[in-house]
């Protein structure tokens, strides 16, 4: 009897661990003038009241997780884990059936540039950093080890 080959399967951080990672790095490498933010839309479920509300205010969806600031800089940090697709517009329907349409990544993005953003999309904390290095984001040296 023959036996299956052995493989092994990449272990894949769900995308807000990644997210966590990147900024408690952000938080121990950045330097002033340089500031972040995230911008936590999709992470927590919110009433339909609450929604309406953070709308009203003006938060729009589909934006980078992270926006990296420094003088004559603004970058947005998209991370993605898996097949890293960007979100796709769509309509969705509210609980009492009204239709919405809700702009996705792939159509904000290209706005977003034409606006003087950087956007890059990351896999991993060491990627982001090596961006903002390359971007001249001030920030402490920093080496990842094994």
């Amino acid at each position: 009897m023959s036996h299956p080959a052995f493989s092994l399967d990449e272990w894949v951080a769900p995308e807000v661990d990644l997210q966590a990672a990147g900024a408690q790095a952000f938080d121990r490498l950045l330097r002033p003038p340089a500031m972040w933010t995230a911008i936590a839309l999709g992470h927590i479920e919110l009433t339909g009241q609450q929604a309406a509300r953070l709308s009203r205010i003006g938060l729009k969806r589909s934006w980078p997780d992270h926006l990296v600031i420094w003088p004559g800089n603004v970058v947005g940090i998209e991370w993605k884990t898996g097949d890293g697709k960007l979100s796709i517009s769509r309509m969705v329907h509210s609980k009492r059936g009204k239709p919405r349409w809700v702009e996705g990544q792939r159509e904000t993005f290209p706005k977003l540039k034409a606006a003087g953003m950087r956007i890059y999309v990351c896999i991993s904390v060491g990627h982001a950093l090596r961006i903002l290095k390359a971007l001249e984001c001030p920030m402490l040296n920093w080496e990842i080890t094994a």
